[in-house]
């Protein structure tokens, strides 16, 4: 094949050219139009915890290459961890994900300090600071925010002493302020919101599978998203993603959970999904399933916790695969593990590991995702 081409008054031979950009083409053409980020929560069963796994990243190496990113809980990555999380440091943290080319994004819920009277944008984002402080003074950085549960940290109602919480205006108000104070300090960091829309009733018509939240508020889950993006909107600021927390069996139940009401959870994520759209925030998918022995775990022979291991997997591939059938197109993926489940973290060569079932996972996305507009 014979190309010539002008370039700067000049006739070039471009054979060697056109082979190059037609190698590549097949790559640029195909490249994923989506994120994936792997999160095990540092409550694993057994007691080798998160760090074991930050010390010998080859041990998870093909799943981190499907990745983007390494999530963290704030629970992680506290002075004092709780609920049985393991404290990670922070240079293990950096040093593993850099070598495994994973940016790192940072689960934070410390909202409301029980008592969410006025000052805690400031107050939560100082409390933030401490914490991803160690990730850059460590030599890293941190590429995202997720936000777990403001609303129900903050609004009256809702909160630990729900005779001090905020109306719907002084929260949005406070979340300016938090999204604002962060930007000064590291204008580079993505903040999004968590949703759990089987915890509220996403509007009228749409139920929740147990709506507490919006009995206590006496909101729905979209005027919040709207009150916040407006709010957000007219101070410069912007969500920058919406990540559902839908753990796969409710996503599978169709009456409340007093049977007063039918749900849709499906018609609820496409809603939700059609939100972000039109507002440019991406998606995210938060690919989980919860074993319904939550607090009992440790109670259960080894056969039994085995067979909720092989549960998790295999509805953890199921949900993918619903979720594509049902025309949710999300921008990001984020694979995590469940308390307890899976009871080990790796090695990923391993069964019914953690590692293993978001390799298995990351396969199916890329099977089924690969070419979504």
């Amino acid at each position: 094949m014979q190309v010539d081409i002008i370039i700067a008054g000049k006739r070039k031979n471009m054979k060697k050219f056109i082979l190059i950009y037609f190698c590549f083409l097949p790559a640029m053409a195909f490249a994923k139009p989506y994120k994936i980020s792997i999160c095990p929560n540092g409550l694993a069963f057994d007691e080798a915890n998160t760090e074991v796994y930050l010390a010998h990243p080859e041990t998870w190496a093909k799943t981190a290459k499907g990745a983007d990113l390494f999530m963290c809980y704030d629970a992680n990555l506290v002075d004092k961890p709780w609920l049985g999380n393991k404290a990670v440091d922070a240079k293990l943290l950096v040093e593993a994900t850099k070598k495994q080319n994973l940016k790192i994004g940072v689960e934070f819920g410390l909202f409301g300090n029980k008592t969410p009277t006025k000052s805690q944008g400031k107050l939560a984002a100082e409390i933030l600071f401490s914490i991803i402080d160690k990730i850059y003074n460590a030599g890293g950085s941190v590429y995202s925010i997720h936000l777990d549960g403001p609303e129900y940290r903050m609004l009256k109602g809702l909160c630990a002493t729900p005779e001090n919480g905020l109306e719907l205006d002084a929260y949005t108000e406070e979340l300016l302020i938090f999204f604002k104070t962060v930007h000064e300090k590291y204008p580079e960091i993505n903040i999004g919101l968590i949703a759990c829309p089987h915890g509220w009733n996403y509007d009228e018509n749409h139920y929740g599978f147990h709506p507490t939240f919006t009995e206590g508020s006496k909101l729905y889950l979209k005027d919040i998203h709207n009150a916040v993006y407006k709010k957000l909107s007219e101070g410069g600021e912007k969500i920058a993603f919406i990540s559902v927390d839908h753990p796969y069996e409710f996503y599978t139940y169709l009456k409340t959970i007093d049977k007063k009401h039918d749900i849709d959870p499906k018609a609820t994520y496409l809603l939700i999904q059609d939100w972000c759209k039109e507002r440019n925030i991406d998606l995210m998918s938060t690919i989980i399933t919860g074993p319904k022995v939550h607090g009992e775990f440790k109670t259960l022979t080894a056969d039994q916790r085995e067979k909720c291991d092989i549960a998790f997997e295999e509805e953890c591939l199921t949900y993918i695969e619903k979720l594509h059938a049902d025309g949710i197109k999300p921008q990001w993926f984020q694979i995590q593990s469940w308390y307890e489940m899976p009871c080990k973290y790796g090695p990923e060569t391993n069964e019914l590991t953690f590692f293993h079932t978001a390799n298995l996972c990351i396969q199916r996305i890329s099977e089924l995702y690969k070419t979504e507009p």
